[in-house]
């Protein structure tokens, strides 16, 4: 088992690979309850990106 900082896990976007650290703008975003969307414009739950980053 990995312990791992979960801050910043639900702002970044794991489908463009972005590291889940501060940065001053972010890649994608939530776009809905539940969903994020990518800097490429796929939508996904945000749950999901969430656990992708962690």
């Amino acid at each position: 088992m990995i312990e791992t900082e979960e801050s910043y896990t639900s702002k970044t976007s794991a489908l463009d690979l972005e590291q889940p650290v501060k940065h001053e703008t972010y890649g994608g975003k939530r776009v809905k309850r539940g969903l994020f969307r990518s800097a490429t414009g796929i939508v996904i739950n945000a749950d999901i990106n969430g656990s992708l980053q962690i």
